[in-house]
């Protein structure tokens, strides 16, 4: 059962393993990690939408964001 287990799937290239959420290196600022949002406590650190919407494709995927953002 162990060995068909670990067949399971298939091998994974480098490009493909790069697209995966997290494998791929880009500039991502270390704050705000959430933006949109208006209910949070006084002194946390979230952004605008604008500056959501200015973030590289890679970085929206690692961070919170409101709805407020997507015109809902």
């Amino acid at each position: 059962m162990k060995k068909t287990i670990l067949n399971l799937g298939k091998k994974l290239d480098k490009n493909t393993q790069k697209n995966i959420n997290g494998g791929q290196y880009s500039y991502c600022p270390p704050s705000p990690t959430c933006y949109g949002v208006f209910d949070v406590p006084l002194g946390s650190n979230c952004g605008t939408c604008d500056q959501y919407h200015a973030l590289p494709f890679e970085c929206k995927m690692r961070v919170k964001v409101s709805v407020y953002c997507f015109g809902i």
